[in-house]
């Protein structure tokens, strides 16, 4: 895995440098057959001005220059004009063949030293208004005399090369029968792997078909326009890389979808997963520039070639990791491979040297060998494919026996289990009923138990009581006794919650009614003065509300102690006493007298001998003012 990773760095590394170094793709300018005779005085005018024919008649020997034997490409915006004579044996007609992304005017001199318009042959037309039925620019020569003089006005939006092919016409003929039948095999070859693969993805709905059959329909468009077929049925006459990049681009990226799926990347290669979105990301990218800046470098092949290295790359890792299918995948990269070498080589020389020369001229200009190994590509692609869906489906079929096998076994199982707990149910009946008797005959003992400590809790209850009893006596003496202190006092209220509770137990222990409605039933606040609040008008009426402890804005233990010394001592030394209790003169002064006139006031009538009947007090608005 360690050296994948560095193999990788490094091709992308040397991609990035060399991705322009292919071969420019420049064609001779003329490719003879055996039996037709060599074109003379082949020579080549280059500009960027539209001229006429009449006007390149008349300088045509000034203009025009020696190129035979010389390569040259097209570049858009120039016009090509080629001039050549070519002797023509009696009885013989010879067609001239240029590439189908070219636009074309010929012209040839008849007998009388004119020059005559022979076609003019545009991508769009192919199929229609010619003489011939091609996919190629073709043109067949009239046999005017043995040396018939042509000139040709080529112009392109791409850079191609601007070789052509000399051909008999019983020759070309046959080549265009067979070129044809192999276009038609290829094409039905690929609609028949695209129904499978649509159907496979129909019925199991995996992605990995979808992106298969979007890899096939990306490469039928590419074909279709790599043999001239897709322009005519388009209308196109401008041929620019944009009509094969993008869907060479879409066979890239699907190729790497595809890839992704097929081998699983995501779980049994996280890092080559990782890497293929990348190439996915920058083909994405390249994509967007070239729609965006039209740069022609960007269709450059290697470009797709360096993206797709990790595919091949994963696809050998695969293959180490034992996954049959992997291995059949790794011939189809290869064939991507040799297919790519082969085009971007073809010219060179040494596929020119390896080659005869029939073979070299059928594989170059013909395509076939973009037909053998994209053939070989989807051949092999689908095999691969294929197989997965075999192994898959024995491993599915082996993990169903497997299912099948265990399901038997926990049957059986299951079986023992079932007998086994009869025999144990029967045991534990026997051990339920013994057990039975032992807990009735420690129920009966339970029960006499629970009657004794019945009769010992009603015992303690009435103790209780009266212990409770005598606590409240205990603690109505000590608030009954006159010199009681003031840190004795606070024994009993520690806090004013505790005032506030015994307060309000006082003033409403007859119970609750609203002093508005009189409404008896209230809610009981959450507030420090526990207040209460009607159900009915809502009114609410603090504990010490229209008490003698209304108004009051200190401690509530204090003033409780003052109402307690009070009561008991009128005369008692109110200085001292505020003093002793942190309380400023006045305020006492002014409390005391307000609990010695409620005294005069209620006691008489009342009665009381207890302190706390001031609590139960409700005074009205002009007493608690007081």
């Amino acid at each position: 895995m360690q050296f994948s990773k560095a193999f990788l760095l490094l091709y992308y590394v040397l991609g990035v440098i060399f991705c322009n170094a292919s071969s420019d793709g420049n064609l001779k300018m003329v490719y003879l057959k055996e039996d037709v005779p060599s074109p003379k005085n082949y020579s080549i005018f280059v500009t960027t001005a539209s001229y006429s024919i009449d006007y390149i008649i008349e300088n045509e020997k000034n203009i025009f220059e020696n190129a035979f034997g010389k390569s040259i490409n097209t570049r858009p915006g120039s016009k090509y004009w080629v001039r050549y004579s070519l002797p023509i044996p009696k009885h013989t007609s010879i067609v001239v063949e240029y590439d189908n992304v070219l636009n074309i005017e010929m012209y040839y001199q008849d007998e009388g030293g004119n020059y005559k318009k022979l076609k003019t042959s545009k991508p769009s037309n192919f199929f229609s208004e010619r003489d011939i039925f091609s996919n190629k620019h073709a043109f067949t020569l009239p046999h005017i005399s043995d040396s018939l003089k042509v000139i040709g006005k080529i112009t392109s939006e791409m850079s191609v090369g601007l070789g052509s092919l000399l051909n008999t016409t019983q020759n070309y003929s046959k080549k265009i029968g067979i070129n044809f039948l192999f276009i038609g095999i290829y094409f039905g070859m690929v609609l028949l792997v695209m129904f499978i693969a649509m159907l496979f993805y129909a019925l199991l709905y995996q992605k990995i078909y979808l992106w298969y059959s979007l890899y096939l329909i990306s490469l039928s468009l590419f074909a279709a326009s790599y043999w001239g077929i897709l322009y005519p049925l388009l209308g196109i006459d401008k041929i620019k890389y944009i009509h094969l990049f993008f869907p060479y681009s879409c066979i890239t990226l699907s190729i790497l979808m595809y890839t992704k799926y097929f081998l699983e990347t995501k779980t049994k290669f996280p890092f080559f997963d990782v890497v293929i979105w990348i190439s996915f990301a920058c083909k994405i990218l390249v994509v967007a520039l070239y729609l965006i800046f039209e740069l022609d470098f960007l269709y450059e092949q290697s470009i797709d070639l360096i993206l797709l290295t990790p595919t091949l790359i994963v696809s050998i890792e695969s293959v180490k990791k034992g996954f049959k299918p992997a291995g059949i995948f790794l011939i189809s990269m290869s064939m991507i491979y040799v297919n790519f070498f082969l085009h971007s080589q073809e010219h060179t020389t040494l596929i020119n040297s390896l080659m005869p020369a029939s073979l070299r001229h059928m594989m170059s200009l013909w395509g076939f060998y973009f037909f053998i190994f994209s053939a070989l590509e989807i051949l092999f692609f689908n095999l691969a494919l294929v197989q997965r869906f075999i192994i898959l489906k024995m491993e599915k079929e082996y993990e169903h026996k497997q299912t099948l096998s265990f399901q038997t076994q926990a049957l059986e199982k299951e079986r023992e289990n079932v007998d086994l707990k009869e025999q144990l149910n029967q045991n534990l009946t026997v051990l339920v009923a013994q057990r039975t008797e032992q807990l009735e005959t420690a129920n009966r003992q339970l029960i006499i138990q629970q009657e004794e400590i019945y009769r010992i809790n009603e015992l303690l209850k009435s103790d209780n009581q009266k212990l409770s009893i005598d606590i409240e006596k205990l603690t109505q003496a000590r608030l009954l006794r006159k010199n009681l202190s003031f840190d004795e006092f606070q024994s009993t209220f520690p806090d004013e919650s505790t005032c506030l509770t015994f307060i309000a137990d006082l003033k409403w222990k007859n119970g609750f009614g609203c002093q508005k409605c009189g409404y008896k039933k209230f809610y009981l606040l959450t507030d420090k003065y526990q207040s209460r609040k009607c159900k009915s008008c809502g009114y609410k009426e603090s504990s010490t509300l229209h008490t003698i402890l209304s108004n009051v804005k200190f401690d509530l233990r204090k003033a409780l102690y003052l109402s307690y010394l009070i009561y008991h001592d009128p005369l008692t030394n109110i200085a001292k006493l505020s003093t002793d209790l942190g309380l400023s003169t006045a305020t006492c002064y002014e409390f005391t007298d307000k609990i010695k006139a409620v005294i005069e006031e209620k006691v008489p009538k009342n009665n009381h001998s207890d302190w706390t009947f001031l609590f139960e007090l409700k005074l009205n608005v002009e007493s608690e003012k007081k």
